[in-house]
């Protein structure tokens, strides 16, 4: 995932340790969108995953 993506994670984790495992923390998800939004522009498609956790994500190659 990481190489096609950016995962913004919000969760109340200590936020060195988000970025030691290559994601970046966030205290909401107002806050996760709008610097996603900010990062991509508005015609950009965000992925919210509300159990990333437990949630295995497939990409589709086409």
């Amino acid at each position: 995932m990481l190489k096609k993506a950016k995962i913004f994670l919000v969760s109340e984790m200590n936020p060195e340790l988000v970025q030691s495992i290559f994601m970046k923390p966030f205290n909401t998800v107002q806050e996760a969108y709008d610097n996603a939004v900010g990062e991509l522009g508005n015609d950009s498609k965000v992925l919210v995953m509300p159990y990333g956790g437990s949630t295995l994500p497939i990409l589709n190659s086409n």
